[in-house]
């Protein structure tokens, strides 16, 4: 598990201490949960604020692009599978849960 802050990077223990972040992404990593070379990555990312946030997607070694597969505040989007490459700015929605993929 790593947990990315919304500029796409690891969380430090400065950023865990601001209490005006209100959007963070965790990354669960399945190769390295189970010790192979290839696999799935999922991130969730959550935004408590109301409005959008940018969050900035982690490039990630081993990977390119991020694919959106869940979003709380948009289920009937669920079929918009469109890669997006790292470094993007998605624009998080208020409240909202988004669930992305990445095949490492």
């Amino acid at each position: 598990v790593t947990w990315i802050n919304a500029a796409g990077r690891p969380q430090t223990a400065e950023d865990w201490r601001n209490v005006e972040d209100k959007c963070l992404g965790v990354v669960f990593n399945e190769a390295a949960a189970k010790g192979k070379p290839t696999g799935e990555r999922l991130m969730a990312v959550f935004n408590s604020h109301w409005d959008k946030v940018d969050f900035k997607l982690p490039a990630l070694k081993g990977a390119n692009g991020w694919t959106r597969v869940l979003d709380t505040t948009a289920p009937e989007d669920d079929a918009d599978r469109t890669a997006l490459p790292d470094g993007t700015a998605y624009k998080m929605p208020g409240r909202g849960v988004v669930v992305f993929r990445q095949n490492i």
